[in-house]
Formats: C-alpha cells, sequence, structure tokens
C-alpha cells in the first residue's frame, strides 16, 4: 500500500497508474492479434515465433548453429538462446509461460536436451496450433492461464516467460504463482519490455516475488537491431496476408520500422530487460 507520507508517493502513484494503464491498453490488442495470426496461419511454420528477437552486438558473442528450415527465425531464437543458455535447461523440467505459437517451446525441446518441456498460453487456438504442428518427444502444450498457474508446487526446475508480462494484470500474482510451481533452487528466465516510467515498477515486483535477482540486463539495443533485420519479412506477411484496414495495427503489433514500438525501442521511450531470479533452496 502506498505510504502517503512518503515524499514521493505522489511519482511512485504516477508510475503505477502508467504501468497499469499500458496493460489494460496492450493485452487487449495482443490476445487478438494473436487469434487472428492464427486464423490466417493454421497450417504453416511460416511464424511460429512471435517475440521481436535479439541480435548480439558484441562480434564475441556465440550465436547457434540453425538448420535452413530455421534460419528465417534465427533472431526469434537467438532471444530464447540469451535467456535459456543461462538457465542450464539440459535434463530438466521446464515450463514456458506464455508460449505463443510455440516455436521456441519446440526448439528447446529439439535442440537443448530439457528432460520435459511444458508450455502454456491464454489463446485456446494458440494451444491448438502448437498441439496439431509441434510434435516433438517430450514437449506438450497446454491451456494455462499466467496468472492462476494450475500445476502443483515445486513442479518445475526452470519457467521461462519471455514478452507477455506487460500485458499481465496482477503481475504480483503472476510471479507467485511462477515461485509456487518452482522447485527449491530453481531458475526463473524472463524478458520483457516496459515503457521507460514504469521499470522502477516492474524492480520493485521483482524485488518482492520471493525469488532472488541474479541477473539483470538492458538488451534494448540488442531488440531492436533485431526488429530492424526482421522488418521486412514481417511486413511482406502482413501485406499479403492481413485486410488492409487491419494492416496498420498488425504493422504496429510486429515493431516494424516507422511504428510506435520501433522507435520507442530507438529512442528508449520503450526499454527491454532479461533477468535470471532463483527461488530460493530452503523454500
Amino acid at each position: 500500500m502506498t505510504d502517503p507520507k512518503s515524499p514521493n508517493w505522489k511519482q511512485r502513484l504516477g508510475k503505477k497508474f502508467i504501468s497499469a494503464l499500458f496493460r489494460v491498453i496492450r493485452r487487449p490488442m495482443v490476445l487478438i492479434q494473436y487469434a487472428y495470426v492464427n486464423k490466417l496461419d493454421r497450417e504453416s511454420n511460416e511464424f511460429t515465433f512471435m517475440n521481436y528477437g535479439y541480435v548480439p552486438l558484441d562480434p564475441m558473442e556465440p550465436v547457434p548453429e540453425l538448420s535452413p528450415d530455421e534460419e528465417k527465425d534465427r533472431c526469434a531464437i537467438q532471444l530464447y538462446h540469451r535467456l535459456v543458455l543461462l538457465a542450464h535447461i539440459e535434463g530438466k523440467d521446464v515450463l514456458e509461460i506464455g508460449c505463443g505459437r510455440g516455436g521456441g517451446a519446440a526448439y528447446m525441446a529439439r535442440h537443448l536436451a530439457p528432460k520435459s518441456v511444458t508450455a502454456v498460453d491464454v489463446v485456446k487456438s494458440s494451444v491448438r496450433f502448437c498441439n496439431r504442428y509441434h510434435t516433438v518427444p517430450g514437449l506438450r502444450f497446454e491451456f494455462g492461464d499466467a496468472e492462476n498457474l494450475h500445476f502443483p508446487d515445486n513442479t518445475y526446475d526452470v519457467v521461462l516467460n519471455i514478452e507477455s508480462s506487460h500485458c499481465y494484470t496482477h503481475p504480483g500474482r503472476f510471479l507467485a504463482g511462477v515461485r509456487r510451481v518452482l522447485r527449491p533452487g530453481g531458475l526463473f528466465a524472463f524478458a520483457d519490455f516496459r515503457i521507460a516510467p514504469a521499470l522502477p515498477i516492474l524492480s520493485e515486483q521483482l524485488g518482492s516475488s520471493g525469488m532472488e535477482v541474479l541477473e539483470e540486463e538492458d538488451v534494448t539495443a540488442n531488440v531492436h537491431a533485431a526488429l530492424t533485420r526482421d522488418s521486412e519479412r514481417r511486413k511482406e506477411f502482413i501485406l499479403k496476408y492481413v485486410p488492409v484496414s487491419r494492416q496498420p495495427q498488425f504493422l504496429e503489433f510486429a515493431g516494424v520500422e516507422g511504428t510506435t514500438i520501433f522507435e520507442g525501442f530507438r529512442t528508449g521511450t520503450l526499454v527491454y530487460k532479461r533477468y535470471l531470479l532463483r527461488k530460493p533452496t530452503g523454500s
């Protein structure tokens, strides 16, 4: 609860309002866009990844070796690599919350040797697509609400969440659920963006989650570089498949060059962060 005696309570309240308003505006658009993409692309693998991607800016940073079929999704796959390799998922039970069209979960199950991958999403048509299209041993997709996780306590070694938490109505409930389903000592690999004024709220939420923040990294420039590299492909898909009346909102959603999303990452109005957290071993 905000303390009215605190000298900065008005600023903190204002930032919380901005953060909440961003989620209220963003969430319906995202859910509608995902459902519509599932309708447009029922059977193909043209877009099984929906994140904004990651491009290493350090020439010494290793990049994954990909097959020709996977190369078109390089930027999106590299975002998974940046998170997942640091969590060391080999031989572990992994949960991805907000899996979208399942490309990341399927990639992890095929290439990174986890014991199992469970992936959940709140868009039912996405779950149906994933179960139909991605058939990998040890991988399963389920309907699941990030703010009301239905799994038992202490079920997973690693929980992954990429680029969907900015839409959650109750971020504290989401983080409490992550902590609950993690086994003691388990890791939470998390990446998402916020409008710059809301970053202190995100830090406060993570800091009070009951998990220890092991790593924090600003990857805004890497994400902007990925959007720059992938912009034309995203734009071509939208202009080819999406009705003209819906194209502006889809171009914005995809973050192609010239949109508010793209410019936000360029100017720093939007900030993309990566975190690695750990649940205490004694809980």
